[in-house]
């Protein structure tokens, strides 16, 4: 059975080296001051322990002052993190990464656009060693990255694996932690209890909860929480936060739904507070109501059997950038990146009121409240 232990991937990614599939050489020779950030562009990389990797990436026009891994959600895919990819390239100048998890099963959608695309699995151990060796293979290989910032975000199931990812230790060539900042979106970071919580609803006959505990099971090598406790706290991004602080991990920006209908609230707070009680930074931001003229998403009070119009912003997909929450989320990372907001400090807590504003035109009204952009953070005690 496959090792699970977080701590386990950066060394042996370190000391085993990584070998570069073709797509991989290509990156490698792309000028970084010659980018163009509407083109997404192939790429592969080899993982010791988890074979190649494939995904995708972007180069800004000009010297890239970032470089930005996202992971994909549940039954998603690195497809959908396409627009974000390119508003984050053109906005920020920053690299941007989307990798397939290895053992990821493509599901094409229907119609079979890029948007529509899924994937099958959890593999979020594989998916962290993927995002780590590209993250270093870019590093390696672009000096103009050398005093670049390096942020890891995920979403949903994919802050399981960017959670892992910050948790990991890895490194750059230059000794420095791999990544500054973590951006942790509506997150599955108590992975036992989305575990238990998918069995739960899975028993009424929900398929993509069956989906979900089942692919949680074989990413734990085919076994429940009672048979390899062990193997699931592995996987338990909330047991690692010693690890994150560890890493060296500057921040953690977190955004979520109070109503998120997929992955409970209290995850997040979970998060919070276990990043809080070892002394990393976090900036947490609830949402609320959606934004008018968007979709909620999956929000708790969807599950009340009366048709309604849910006025709350729920779980979003990573493709949505209009979501309250998954557009907030990447709003926040494009004016983190360009010093409009100043990155975490201590804890600072934001609400987010989508009835008071709007993400296309944020200045309008007091989207998020109170506004992160001059808010004092004082710093944190030792």
């Amino acid at each position: 059975m496959k090792t699970m232990l977080v701590r386990a991937l950066a060394p042996t990614i370190a000391a085993v080296g990584l070998a570069l599939a073709p797509a991989a050489r290509a990156a490698e020779g792309v000028s970084c001051g010659h980018g163009n950030p509407a083109q997404i562009l192939p790429l592969s990389v080899s993982t010791p322990l988890y074979g190649t990797a494939t995904g995708y990436y972007t180069v800004p026009a000009g010297r890239p002052r970032a470089l930005v891994v996202f992971s994909h959600g549940f039954e998603a895919s690195p497809t959908r993190w396409f627009g974000a990819m390119q508003l984050i390239s053109a906005k920020t100048r920053a690299i941007t990464i989307a990798l397939y998890n290895p053992g990821d099963v493509i599901v094409p959608g229907n119609p079979p656009t890029p948007a529509n695309q899924g994937t099958r699995g959890w593999w979020v151990t594989e998916g962290a060693a993927a995002g780590i060796a590209a993250a270093q293979l870019f590093d390696r290989s672009r000096r103009s990255l050398a005093r670049a910032e390096f942020v890891d975000y995920g979403v949903s199931m994919g802050g399981n694996t960017s959670g892992l990812m910050a948790a990991a230790g890895a490194k750059r060539s230059h000794g420095r932690p791999l990544f500054d900042y973590w951006f942790d979106i509506e997150g599955a970071t108590n992975v036992i209890e989305t575990y238990l919580e998918a069995k739960a609803v899975g028993a009424t006959g929900n398929a993509y909860a069956n989906d979900a505990w089942q692919a949680i099971q074989a990413d734990a090598g085919g076994q429940s929480p009672d048979q390899n406790p062990q193997g699931y706290e592995g996987l338990d991004v909330v047991a690692h936060a010693p690890a994150i602080k560890a890493s060296g991990i500057k921040g953690v920006v977190m955004v979520q739904g109070a109503l998120d209908g997929l992955v409970p609230y209290d995850q997040t707070r979970e998060m919070e507070a276990a990043l809080a009680a070892v002394g990393v930074p976090t900036d947490l931001y609830t949402a609320l109501t959606k934004q008018p003229g968007t979709n909620s998403g999956t929000t708790l009070d969807q599950y009340i059997p009366v048709p309604h119009d849910s006025p709350f912003a729920g779980h979003g997909s990573e493709g949505d950038l209009n979501h309250t929450v998954t557009g907030t989320g990447i709003a926040l990372l494009a004016r983190t990146l360009l010093g409009q907001i100043p990155p975490p400090a201590c804890h600072r807590e934001f609400l987010i009121d989508g009835t008071a504003g709007s993400l296309l035109n944020p200045g309008a009204s007091p989207l998020i409240v109170p506004d992160p952009a001059t808010t004092p953070d004082p710093p944190c005690p030792a």
